[in-house]
């Protein structure tokens, strides 16, 4: 107890010693009431220049910061560019690159190229289906024409074809037939179309 006495003791005596160094010898307080008017206008004119002295220190301190923060931003985004340009124009840069863009655009791009051979696959078998088709259709209910003999002269000699007609024993009609055919067509398209188109 006695040593926290004279701690207690030796801090205030230390206070009383310190506070006369901090003192103004040309500081004055006086209550605001007992000033003129023309003391209190000077009073009131020093303050506002306090205060605007202190707001354009803080804002100069304010503009010297964001300068200060842009030139770092700018010189870490200039060191930070010129880095990434010279890890691209090495080897293992350029595959980097090269691994970037795969997967940025290779998905893309690869659906395209299946898209394309899709066409290039596609258009020919459903043309080459559609002809097939309509050879068979014509030969089973369109009557044509055949070649059957060529003279010296150029004269052609044709003979009509009749469609093949079914016999009593067949199990479908002619209309039957051709709505066979016609789903068989139908069918073909939905194929091509789903699979290569």
């Amino acid at each position: 107890m006695k040593k926290f006495l004279s701690i207690i003791l030796a801090t205030l005596l230390l206070l009383l010693l310190i506070l006369p160094i901090f003192a103004d010898g040309d500081t004055v307080v006086v209550p605001k009431n007992l000033l003129t008017d023309d003391q209190k206008a000077k009073l009131d004119a020093q303050q506002s220049a306090e205060k605007v002295n202190t707001t354009i220190k803080q804002v100069s301190s304010y503009v010297g910061l964001g300068k200060e923060i842009g030139q770092a931003v700018d010189g870490s985004l200039s060191a930070l560019t010129n880095r990434a340009n010279e890890f691209a124009n090495t080897k293992v840069g350029t595959w980097t690159m090269w691994i970037v863009a795969y997967k940025i655009l290779g998905q893309d791009a690869k659906s395209l190229l299946f898209y394309f051979i899709r066409l290039l696959i596609g258009i020919p078998v459903l043309i080459a289906g559609i002809i097939i088709w309509l050879n068979l259709y014509r030969k089973e209910f369109i009557t044509y024409s055949v070649l059957i003999s060529k003279d010296k002269m150029g004269n052609k000699t044709y003979e009509k074809v009749e469609p093949i007609i079914p016999d009593a024993k067949e199990e479908f009609s002619i209309g039957q037939k051709k709505f066979t055919y016609a789903c068989i067509l139908g069918l073909f398209l939905i194929i091509i179309c789903l699979i290569f188109l």
